[in-house]
This record gives structure tokens, C-alpha cells and sequence, in this order.
């Protein structure tokens, strides 16, 4: 999609652009890139959008759960008018509300000609979003206080940017305030300040052998990744971790299964989620566990792995998996272009009965929102079971796109107290 690109950096407010300047080496740039970070610095809130009645695309690609409840989502916003990307997040009541006290009416908008692909929430209820610059491909962070205003303790006026080509897919934060995040090959850390960690890998960096799209955190400080056809384990200097599986890495028994999710259960066993090829022409749901040392948990459906029928067309990615503490059951979920699954197993692995449909949910994007085209990207569980969903519903021609949530109870059905019917739909 073609956008206008206006050099503004002569515009700018001298002192603005002395901070600018001496922010670090993912500033030392001038140009096109310069104009991101002036946008972000002088920018805040749900205006901005260019004049005209053109189209305005929203997707949401990430979603957290508060600790009091609330629900994050996060994605990017397209405004045809000025042709401008921006992060957009967006703040609801428990409810399905959007939070007046968030932003500008429950949404945010921050120009920063770039998106949002992974949120994660500080323990001082501080939101880290991270994705990338389209201009520069440069990994992108904000930090948000609690109000949406950006921090202006986090990199340079909120932002981070870090010249290493892709997008940041999957983040995770330490017990001690550092960020770890996926970018492609790139493990990256970061200071709870936003600067590289210079005690992990080679400044801040470790270039992995396969591309990963998640990440869990062990207590121990090592970080568990996922993506394409093997796990790695690392330690917390960013160097393999050679007591996991092969020197480190634990492969899938086949180059046609694909891990895309992974997160860890409290006794420290590991769950993979991602796709199986079925020899028929389409993929499969698998779900995986194996134990602390990258061994296959034969107590997990007797060989460590289960399929759930799917038959997509395509790989479903990417994928969340998030077992639950208390019960042990284990709620996963992934999609295709075309399909979107959630599925919910026992702590053995057989499939959980009173979950809807046999323990799972399939359906197709358009038939979950009930618009023209659309998209599931992310799901969280709240501390009551309950299922959020955050992905983005198409208005048709020339219509747009918004952001789309669903919420479903822990039995899998929709949760008809959430927005109007378990749906809510914001545009920016």
C-alpha cells in the first residue's frame, strides 16, 4: 500500500530534536526515520488522522489481561488519508467497555509509522508494546503508563528503536524489569530503561539458527523459544542451554510439524503448540509436551503428542498456548488465512468434554466476527477461565477494517455479558 513520506526533521523544536539525536545508536539516523521519532515525541492520543473520508484499516494482533481485569489490545492503524501507520492499542472494562480512563476514550493512537505485534504488562501496570518501523524495519518498542500517556523513562521519549531487520513477534518480561523479545533469528534483551543488555549475547543480541515466534521464561531466568521446526533453550547470558534436548535444541520429529507456541506449566514441563501435515493434502492442530529436559512426557497422551483434527489449508500460526495453574487443563489456539481453532485438553492430554464440540472450537474468520473477511490473532485466559480473543473484522470495499474481540466462557460458549452478544468491535 503506497504512503506519503514527509522528511519534517527542519520542523522540529530544537531542544526535541537534541534529545532526539543523543538517544543511542538506533537514533544516530536522519531522514525518514528521524520523522518516526519526532511523530512519536510530539504525538499522543486519538487524533492525527489526516483529513478526507478515506479509508482507516485497524488490526489488533495482541492481547493481555490486567491484573485488575481489564483487557489490552494492541495491533496497528492505517489512516489513507495521511497515509500513516500507527501503534493502537486500545483499554476495555471487564465488561467489554472501553476505559474512559485510557487514552482518549479507551484507545490510543501513537503515529509512529509502524505496528504492534506482542504487548506484555509490567507488574506497575506499565504496557510494552513491540513490533517495527515500516520505513526503516528497525524493531520498534513503546513503553505506556497506565493512563496511555507514554513513558518518558523507557529509550527516547517512550520509544526504542533497534536497527536489526523484522518485526518483534513475541515478548516476555523478567522477574527483574529486563524485556526479551523475538525478531525473526533475534533473541533480543533489553534494560527495564529500554537499552540493549550488554550481559546478554553479543550486546543485547543472540542470532538463533531457526526463527522464532515465542517465548516463555523459565523461573531460573532461561528463555524457552519456539518457531519453524525446533525449540531452543537459552541461558541467561543468551548462550545455548546444553542440558536441553541436543546441545540445546529439541527438533520435531518431522520438517512438516511446526511448533509456534510454547509456554511453560508450573511443574516446569513445556507445551509446543503449531501444525502437523496429515498426508492428505492439510494440516492438523498438534500440541506437545515434554519435560523439564526437552524429553518427549510420555504421561502426555502416551507418546507426548496430540492432533486435533483441523484439515487447514495452510499452517495455523501463530499460536498460544497457555495452561492453566489450577486445573491443569491446557487452552491452545492458531489460525490460517481461512480457519481459526481453540482447543482445550486435560492435564493427560485426552481432549477436555466439557469444552464445546469435543473439546474444541473450529470455525472460519468470517463466520467468528460475522464480517466480510477477517482475522483471529491472539487469545488470553482470565483468572476465572474465561477465554478473551482479540483478532479484527473487515467492513467490506472500501469500508475498512476494526479491531475485534470475543470473549468465551470456560465451557467455550460465548460469553453473552461481554460487549453486545460476547462481541466487541472499536474502530480508531
Amino acid at each position: 500500500m503506497a504512503r506519503r513520506l514527509i522528511n519534517e526533521r527542519d520542523n522540529l523544536n530544537p531542544a526535541v530534536l537534541g534529545k532526539i539525536e543523543k538517544g543511542g545508536e538506533h537514533m544516530r539516523r536522519t531522514g525518514f526515520t528521524l520523522l518516526t521519532i519526532s511523530l512519536l515525541v510530539l504525538s499522543f492520543g486519538c487524533g492525527g488522522k489526516g483529513g478526507g473520508d478515506t479509508t482507516v484499516n485497524d488490526h489488533a494482533y495482541s492481547v493481555a489481561i490486567q491484573s485488575d481485569g481489564k483487557i489490552i489490545a494492541a495491533g496497528d492503524s492505517y489512516d489513507g488519508a495521511g497515509h500513516r501507520w500507527s501503534f493502537a492499542l486500545s483499554r476495555y472494562n471487564s465488561n467489554g467497555a472501553l476505559d474512559g480512563s485510557f487514552g482518549g476514550g479507551g484507545k490510543v493512537l501513537t503515529p509512529l509509522d509502524g505496528g504492534v505485534r506482542a504487548i506484555a504488562v509490567q507488574s506497575d501496570g506499565k504496557i510494552v508494546a513491540a513490533g517495527y518501523n515500516y520505513d526503516t524495519t528497525f524493531l520498534l518498542l513503546a513503553r505506556y503508563n497506565g493512563n496511555g500517556s507514554l513513558d518518558a523513562d523507557f529509550g527516547v521519549g517512550g520509544t526504542v528503536l533497534t536497527n536489526m531487520g523484522g518485526a518483534i513477534i513475541a515478548v516476555a518480561l523478567q522477574s527483574d524489569g529486563k524485556i526479551v523479545a523475538t525478531a525473526g533469528v533475534n533473541l533480543v534483551r533489553y534494560n527495564s530503561d529500554g537499552s540493549l543488555s550488554a550481559t546478554f549475547g553479543w550486546g543485547g543480541k543472540v542470532i538463533m539458527r531457526d526463527g522464532a515466534s515465542s517465548i516463555a521464561l523459565q523461573g531460573d531466568g532461561k528463555i524457552v523459544v519456539a518457531g519453524g521446526s525446533r525449540l531452543a533453550r537459552y541461558n541467561g547470558d543468551g548462550s545455548l542451554d546444553t542440558t536441553f534436548g541436543a546441545a540445546g535444541e529439541v527438533i520435531t520429529t518431522s520438517p512438516y510439524e511446526q511448533s509456534s507456541g510454547v509456554a511453560l506449566q508450573g511443574d516446569g514441563k513445556i507445551v509446543a503448540a503449531g501444525s502437523s501435515y496429515n498426508g492428505i493434502g492439510s494440516y492438523d492442530f498438534a500440541l506437545t509436551r515434554y519435560e523439564g529436559d526437552g524429553a518427549p512426557d510420555t504421561t502426555f497422551a502416551g507418546s507426548g503428542r496430540v492432533v486435533t483434527p483441523v484439515h487447514s489449508l495452510y499452517t495455523l500460526a501463530p499460536t498460544t498456548v497457555i495452561p492453566d495453574a489450577a486445573s491443569g487443563k491446557i487452552v491452545a489456539a492458531g489460525y490460517s488465512s481461512y480457519q481459526f481453532v481453540i482447543t482445550r485438553h486435560n492435564r493427560d492430554g485426552s481432549p477436555d468434554m466439557s469444552f464445546v464440540d469435543g473439546g474444541k472450537i473450529i470455525t472460519t474468520g468470517y463466520d467468528y466476527w460475522g464480517g466480510v473477511s477477517s482475522s483471529v490473532s491472539d487469545l488470553a485466559v482470565q483468572e476465572d477461565g474465561k477465554i478473551v480473543v482479540v483478532g479484527s473484522s473487515d467492513k467490506g470495499d472500501v469500508k475498512g477494517s476494526d479491531f475485534a474481540l470475543a470473549r468465551h466462557n470456560g465451557d467455550g460458549s460465548i460469553d453473552a455479558a461481554f460487549g453486545v452478544n460476547g462481541k466487541v468491535i472499536t474502530g480508531f
